[in-house]
């Protein structure tokens, strides 16, 4: 289903300007097959404050440990904004981000732009 080789420039695009504030979250990240889940950060906190960091890594891991390919991956660029991230907005886009790593990984395709407006589902859950 997925073979052993990197997938960089992965790029989340997690925003939503409604003016009730956020989620602004944009990432990008490089992927590959480790042996377990990791998540390295190549920003400092001035770039992306631990908050989001550590919701960012938490996506990553939990999307990876739910698809059963452990990833390892390495943020590196990230944009926030002072009023509107907040931690959902990076987890989800960590949830994202692997996804389309995973699409990449299967299909042996380059990573798209993913640009998600929508919380992020469970994809086992029906949609209802």
């Amino acid at each position: 289903m997925t073979s052993a080789r990197a997938v960089h420039g992965v790029h989340v695009r997690n925003v939503l300007q409604s003016g009730c504030g956020g989620p602004f979250a944009i990432v990008t990240l490089d992927f590959e097959p480790a042996g377990a889940a990791s998540f390295a950060c190549a920003l400092s906190e001035e770039e992306l404050p631990g908050e989001y960091r550590e919701a960012l890594a938490a996506g990553v891991r939990a999307e990876s440990d739910a698809a059963g390919v452990p990833l390892a991956a390495v943020l590196r660029q990230a944009r926030w904004h002072e009023v509107d991230s907040h931690a959902r907005g990076f987890h989800e886009a960590g949830v994202h981000a692997v996804r389309e790593a995973l699409r990449c990984l299967a299909e042996g395709d380059q990573p798209r732009p993913v640009v998600d407006l929508r919380p992020v589902r469970r994809t086992s859950q029906p949609v209802r």
